[in-house]
């Protein structure tokens, strides 16, 4: 028991500098074991030890959650975090970021380790660049996709390198720098000429016609549109070819067409808009690909930003 000086008695009431602690609940003092076993009846009901208050600080939760996941095998870590990501729980895959960015410096020669192939390297780091994105971790998204751009350079993947190069443009367009959005934005499209990679051309070229739209160039959109656009004939064949190249083709048609009706119609140009706009609609109906929300919000009110770019 810890000696106090000043208070009274719970029990008497008589102030004296020799009352004690409860040892349990350390809320009430007492001036001694008789007045404390009188008023044990009282007290009982609340004596209770006071609960420790949870640390808050970042690091020690981090290490926690590490500790309570350790004995989970690096495949076993590597689905969780897959199915967190499917079920789009960014939250729940950023969890798990220090414990697999430490597996990524682990050896490639452990069996059954995400980090045995490049492949599994990269899907690690977008994986969780992309949870950042989605979560407003811009900058933070944005540093994982430098590093997933280097890694591809690394290996010569020329169409995984400017994937990422059209990702640091979102992330500086988000971030309100769209000087910066135009110069990855540029690369991608000048890398995507070089490569042959028709689906990129068409992506890079639609994020510029969205910023020369955004700053009333409207004829260096329209143009942008109309080039994107005609990309996209060609969005299924070479390195896009199969599910993956239909399914993307669809999307950027979508987009380039819904975005160069809105340029139209921003310069005046309300006929060949109109007949821009009915040939998106038409085209809806006609394949997969996109999210049925997203179709809804096309036919209902046009493009958005988000749609885009």
């Amino acid at each position: 028991r810890t000696r106090m000086s000043g208070p009274a008695c719970a029990f008497c009431a008589k102030k004296t500098a020799s009352c004690k602690q409860c040892s349990t609940c350390k809320r009430v003092v007492y001036c001694g074991a008789a007045c404390q076993k009188q008023h044990w009846k009282t007290h009982k009901p609340d004596c209770q030890a006071p609960r420790a208050e949870p640390p808050q600080d970042r690091q020690f939760m981090r290490s926690q959650f590490a500790n309570q996941n350790a004995t989970l095998s690096p495949s076993q870590r590597w689905d969780l975090v897959n199915q967190a990501n499917q079920r789009k729980d960014y939250a729940e895959v950023l969890r798990h970021e220090d414990v697999m960015e430490s597996n990524l410096l682990k050896s490639a020669r452990n069996t059954g380790h995400p980090s045995c192939s490049a492949k599994n390297r990269f899907l690690c780091i977008e994986m969780f660049a992309n949870a950042h994105f989605m979560l407003g971790n811009f900058e933070r998204a944005e540093a994982l996709y430098l590093r997933q751009m280097d890694l591809m350079g690394s290996l010569k993947d020329g169409r995984r390198q400017g994937w990422s190069m059209i990702k640091l443009a979102r992330c500086r367009r988000n971030l309100h720098d769209m000087a910066g959005a135009e110069k990855w934005y540029k690369k991608a499209r000048s890398w995507a000429e070089k490569g042959g990679y028709f689906t990129l051309e068409s992506d890079s070229a639609q994020g510029l016609a969205f910023l020369a739209q955004q700053e009333g160039r409207l004829e260096d959109a329209i143009e942008l549109w109309r080039h994107a656009l005609q990309v996209c004939e060609f969005c299924d064949e070479g390195e896009e070819q199969g599910e993956e190249g239909k399914y993307r083709k669809f999307d950027l048609t979508s987009s380039a067409l819904f975005g160069f009706a809105e340029a139209l119609r921003l310069a005046g140009r309300e006929e060949e808009s109109g007949g821009i706009l009915r040939r998106a609609q038409e085209h809806l109906l006609q394949g997969p690909g996109m999210d049925p929300e997203i179709i809804a919000r096309f036919q209902n009110m046009g493009p958005t930003p988000e749609m885009l770019a």
